[in-house]
Order: C-alpha cells, then sequence, then structure tokens
C-alpha cells in the first residue's frame, strides 16, 4: 500500500484525556515544522522528521498553552510537555540523521506538567499537576516524496535506492527506496523522484 509522508504543512492534534481540556488560547493543533534543512521532500515539502515533531509542539504548548480540568473553571498554565512516539508507525524504510519520517500513521501520547494550576471560583486549585492525553496526525501529507539533487556530499555517498529502468520512450519508471537514508550501503547519484510502497 502507498504510506503518506508527514511534511512541514501537516498539522496534528493534542486530544486531552476526559478529566482536562486546553484553555482558551489554544485548540490543541500544531502545524509542524522542520528544524534543520534535509533533501527529503513530499510534493515539495521538507518531510517531518521525529525531532521536528518534538520541538514543533514544545515550542507551541510549553509556558504558553493554558489548561481547564473538570470543577477548574480559571484556566491554569502548562509549564513543560513531553512527547512519546509509538515506534512502530513511524516510516522504517528510510532515515535522515538516524531520524526515522513521520508517516500519516504516526501516532503517540503526550504528557503535560503544569504550571500555575486551573482554579475553581472559588480560587481553590486544581492539585492534579501532570495531565496526560494522545495525539495524532490531522492533515497527514502526501505519498511522493522527492530527494532534492542539491543534497549534500554525505547523503549522496550513504542513501540507499533501487531504481527501476524504463525504455528511452517510455514515462520515467517509479525509484523504491531499499534501505535508510543516513547509514546505507549504496550511493545515491541521480534521483528525481521516489514513491514508497509497503506491503
Amino acid at each position: 500500500m502507498s504510506m503518506k509522508i508527514a511534511t512541514e504543512t501537516s498539522i496534528i492534534e493534542l486530544k486531552p484525556n476526559p478529566d482536562w481540556s486546553w484553555g482558551p488560547n489554544f485548540n490543541g493543533e500544531v502545524s509542524l515544522k522542520t528544524m534543520a534543512p534535509h533533501p527529503l521532500k513530499s510534493n515539495g515539502n521538507i518531510a517531518v522528521l521525529e525531532n521536528d515533531l518534538v520541538q514543533s509542539i514544545t515550542e507551541k504548548v510549553a509556558g504558553k498553552a493554558k489548561y481547564k480540568a473538570i470543577g477548574f473553571n480559571l484556566p491554569g498554565t502548562v509549564a513543560s510537555i513531553q512527547i512519546n512516539i509509538v515506534p512502530h508507525t513511524l516510516v522504517d524504510k528510510i532515515q535522515v540523521s538516524g531520524e526515522k519520517i513521520l508517516s500519516s500513521a504516526t501516532e503517540g501520547s503526550f504528557t503535560v506538567v503544569c504550571g500555575d494550576p486551573a482554579k475553581t471560583p472559588k480560587g481553590d486549585p486544581d492539585l492534579s499537576m501532570i495531565k496526560n492525553g494522545t495525539w495524532r496526525f490531522k492533515e497527514p501529507g502526501q505519498s511522493s516524496m522527492v530527494f532534492s539533487k542539491r543534497a549534500n556530499s554525505s547523503y549522496q555517498k550513504q542513501e540507499t535506492v533501487k531504481q527501476r529502468q524504463t525504455a528511452p520512450d517510455e514515462p520515467q519508471g517509479t525509484t523504491e527506496t531499499t534501505g535508510t537514508a543516513s547509514n546505507s550501503q549504496q550511493i545515491i547519484n541521480e534521483v528525481s523522484r521516489i514513491s514508497l510502497h509497503y506491503e
């Protein structure tokens, strides 16, 4: 089957457990961005790695988002957040600098540590300072992937691909990955487009 690749345009949803909710300044959605350039792209957008996910969420939530809890309607603050990723939901066919790529199926959980607690109208504080929830993609990205020809030489020496050849007057065939992008056994010389397929 074809696997969609999460990109810098992807949006994830952070869903709190039933005992609490996000405050008025945050709807639980985070638009992902890449923290460092790399040559793997999907539909013209850079593919998102594990660290990109963690950093994007942390920058959006920690010290900024507010929360409410059942019985405590005056919002409190979120001091920090920890992101957990279910390992087998990551793309396992290709890596960048030892990090796996996120796919449309990637999901996980999160834990927040509260700063200022939420309060009742009378001022009684929420004493439960640890909150949990789950996350998954709302906008996953595209299935086709581009490997930039401007990739740095370290990538060109280490990537692995297997390219199907076609006759000169036939359309260009599909290029499929067969290994990791950071620690591999073959060399990418000329790759214009990659479609990842999983069986």
